[in-house]
């Protein structure tokens, strides 16, 4: 599962409700984070499937960009703007360098998103998007992700790519 790219893994049966559940966890845990470390030394997340010839989806190509500006310019947080999650299911799929915080302004979303890898997901209300650089450096300094000066990165819009909203990736100092 873990080399599959999958955001959570879980015990089941017996080894969920056996004598030594807590052991069984730290355990999963430990193997999770060694493939996940083997995986990013080695640059092999496989989180998309094999693209056929040609090009591939502009959203797995924006999260891909956004991915590797989180490695380039070492950025401290990825703030994703997502009214479904799935802009920030793409983006969390392309296993940036930095957290990920997901803002939404949907309760049912804003719950969703804790299952996904790498997310924080915060809930705002809508006035607070009308200034999405505003928020991105409010949202890094509140949670001290980033200090004055520091890269973050701006995501919206990435998983509407495929429809007319125009998506989005902004690179600003906290």
């Amino acid at each position: 599962a873990v080399f599959s790219g999958a955001d959570a893994v879980m015990l089941s049966a017996e080894t969920a409700a056996g004598s030594y559940p807590v052991h069984a966890v730290a355990m999963m845990d430990r193997i999770a984070r060694r493939i996940e470390g083997y995986q990013w030394s080695e640059g092999t997340f496989r989180t998309d499937s094999p693209e056929p010839e040609g090009a591939i989806p502009l959203h797995t190509a924006l999260a891909r960009a956004t991915a590797q500006l989180s490695r380039d310019l070492r950025v401290r947080a990825i703030v994703v703007f997502s009214a479904s999650g799935a802009t920030a299911e793409v983006v969390a799929g392309a296993r940036p360098a930095a957290p990920v915080l997901a803002a939404t302004t949907d309760q049912r979303t804003f719950r969703q998103m804790n299952l996904l890898w790498g997310v924080v997901p915060v809930l705002v209300d809508d006035p607070e998007l009308d200034d999405p650089r505003g928020l991105a450096r409010r949202l890094t300094r509140t949670l001290d992700l980033a200090s004055p000066g520091e890269f973050v990165l701006a995501v919206a819009g990435v998983a509407g790519a495929a429809t007319d909203q125009a998506p989005s990736i902004t690179a600003l100092r906290a």
